[in-house]
């Protein structure tokens, strides 16, 4: 998630971690598609998180027309000690969530032990997308890009920030491969938040080309294909690996110099940063031109006569 300001560089999806035990003294809440297990420091927020996932629950199950057969298991933990000994120490140490679809179960880090510029509804939604899409898609296995992607086009996690990520990559040349995003990510927090962010605008590009009922089309044809050139080609009429090549050929076009200085973006902030300058340099040329004028009033005139020129100062 640009790692600073935004989040999909603190998430770790997790397709296996073996005998994670569960909260020790943990209470428990229910909901129609949900058992979450908190301990008493994070009480307070239990039903929020809770309320929250059954939303992100909706939004994603009612765009794939799917529910999974069994509730999801939710942890919350407290520390950071019990974060890292859930997780068995194979997160990196910005990571702050996981899923582990085959125990159906999400591994959640506190809020309170987050960066406060963590939106952490972005945080349950990406996750709960996770566990939604694997048990849509079955034993049919999915590029991690697409998978990180998606959830993070469900969580809505795109920050300005990130437009700055990929622009410099690309102006660097050094985008990542989406084949080199197939199966792992790296593991260093930059080329990460990279990794990410990149994932988000290859599932961005498949809705610019395809729509977004394109993109269901496209996880609804992988379910029935089990083979992603194949649904590919039904969909968006090309093949995984054209598609690939396209795709690195657009973002580079898009996160050009050129581009990037005739965005509209750009271009209304400069004229907005421009019209603050000159405001700025007008309103200070007054002020000292307001400085010398009294100067030469006070120093000049008699009290009686300050005003006798004032035609001339205002020529």
């Amino acid at each position: 998630m640009f790692l600073s300001d935004g989040l999909k560089a603190l998430i770790i999806f997790i397709t296996f971690i073996p005998s994670i035990p569960l909260l020790v003294a943990a209470s428990t809440l229910s909901s129609p598609h949900f058992v979450f297990e908190f301990e008493q420091a994070d009480a307070s927020l239990a039903s929020k998180i809770l309320e929250y996932s059954e939303r992100s629950f909706e939004q994603v199950g009612s765009q794939l027309g799917h529910t999974p057969a069994e509730k999801i298991r939710i942890a919350l933990c407290s520390s950071t000690e019990t974060f890292n000994e859930m997780t068995k120490g194979k997160l990196p140490e910005w990571g702050a969530a996981f899923a582990i679809v085959p125990e159906n179960l999400i591994i959640l880090k506190s809020p309170r032990l987050l960066r406060r510029n963590v939106n952490f509804t972005e945080v349950v939604t990406h996750e709960v997308t996770h566990i939604i899409l694997h048990s849509f898609l079955g034993k049919t296995e999915i590029p991690r890009w697409l998978d990180e992607g998606f959830a993070m086009y469900q969580s809505r996690e795109w920050k300005i920030g990130n437009s700055w990520v990929v622009g410099r990559a690309a102006l660097s040349n050094s985008l990542l491969d989406l084949s080199d995003l197939e199966v792992v990510f790296p593991r260093s927090e930059e080329k990460a938040n990279l990794a990410y962010t990149e994932s988000f605008l290859a599932v961005a590009y498949i809705i610019q080309q395809s729509g977004k009922q394109g993109l269901i089309n496209l996880l609804q044809e992988m379910k029935s294909s089990g083979d992603m050139d194949q649904a590919m080609r039904k969909v968006m009429g090309i093949g995984y690996q054209r598609f690939k090549r396209n795709w690195m050929e657009y973002t580079k076009n898009r996160f050009s110099v050129a581009s990037f200085i005739l965005s509209p973006g750009i271009v209304w902030s400069t004229i907005i940063v421009l019209l603050i300058v000159v405001f700025i340099t007008r309103h200070q040329r007054n002020k000292r031109k307001l400085v010398t004028m009294d100067g030469d009033d006070f120093s000049s005139h008699e009290d009686g006569d300050v005003w006798s020129s004032t035609d001339e100062h205002w020529e």
